[in-house]
């Protein structure tokens, strides 16, 4: 089973505040519309979110 939202967006708020990353490149497992707007829905702004409450 993947990482959940939430897991993903740990992740790359982790790469922005420990690696200092200033891109994250999304490379879909499979080329779905769904994995794109769940990640552009979900993964970004909780992302975006726990960056900001840092």
């Amino acid at each position: 089973m993947p990482p959940s939202p939430p897991a993903w967006a740990r992740v790359i708020a982790e790469f922005v505040h420990d690696e200092r990353f200033g891109t994250v490149n999304f490379v879909p497992e499979d080329e779905s519309a769904e994995q794109l707007t769940r990640f552009a829905t979900e993964v970004i702004p909780a992302a975006r979110a726990a960056i900001a409450a840092h």
